[in-house]
């Protein structure tokens, strides 16, 4: 691959990156830096919750069925294969959040598989919620998928990067007197 071909993927994924860092600070201003009292009413977090059931997911991970007790039938931002964090309000919790994935949310209730084997120990300490998380997956398959671009040879993934590449800008000044004439029918 050209010099200028591997600087315009490496500046893509830059550019990647910087989006990534933006959209995670919006995130934390408009949700995670929020009084939970706006995170509620703005639908990112439900609070207070009541623990319906616990048990074990496929993989031995633990999981936490739960209820919201108010804003019942509300609308909320929270969906199925989102990052959350299940917390305490309850004090004198050494670890008061543990994160998950929601399996499934029906109307007030929300199945979220733990990112750990064990229910944690506060569970039936009360004042339980669940926050939205930021969700990165996105940009991590993009970062992926570039580095994998980037680092083809020989191959057919290789060929088709050559042939999307863009052509380098001319030079400023207009590129000499062999310019392109646009096509007239």
């Amino acid at each position: 691959m050209s010099d200028k071909k591997h600087a315009h993927y490496t500046r893509l994924l830059e550019l990647l990156r910087q989006e990534k860092e933006e959209d995670y600070r919006s995130f934390l201003q408009t949700v995670r830096e929020k009084p939970l009292s706006d995170r509620v009413e703005q639908g990112y977090t439900w609070y207070p919750l009541n623990v319906l059931q616990t048990g074990f997911a496929l993989g031995e991970k633990a999981f936490v069925i739960v209820e919201r007790t108010t804003r019942l039938n509300e609308p909320h931002q929270l969906r199925a294969g989102q990052s959350v964090s299940l917390f305490t309000q309850s004090p004198h919790i050494e670890q008061p959040e543990k994160q998950g994935v929601i399996n499934y949310v029906e109307r007030n209730r929300m199945k979220i598989i733990l990112n750990a084997r064990d229910v944690p120990d506060w569970i039936n300490a009360g004042q339980l919620g669940v926050d939205m998380l930021f969700d990165d997956r996105s940009y991590r398959e993009m970062e992926r998928a570039l580095e994998k671009v980037l680092a083809a040879k020989g191959d057919r993934l290789a060929e088709l990067r050559d042939l999307a590449t863009p052509p380098p800008s001319p030079p400023p000044g207009g590129g000499g007197p062999h310019r392109a004439q646009p096509f007239m029918p």
